[in-house]
């Protein structure tokens, strides 16, 4: 499956720990999109595994403070 999230930043960096944001951000979509599906995957507490990879081509990672 490809998915693909355009948006804007208030400034050109973002935290090096940005991949449980962008995780967020697409289970955020999927409930929103499709609750039945969000409710099937994620009804119960059970770990599940997750591959992807994110492409910033207008940001700098900053180290986390």
């Amino acid at each position: 499956m490809r998915l693909r999230i355009d948006g804007s930043l208030e400034q050109p960096c973002i935290v090096k720990d940005y991949h449980k944001k962008v995780l967020s951000l697409m289970k955020l979509g999927l409930a929103k999109t499709n609750e039945q599906k969000f409710e099937e995957l994620f009804s119960n507490n059970q770990q599940k595994d997750y591959t992807f990879s994110v492409y910033l081509w207008c940001c700098n990672l900053m180290h986390n403070n």
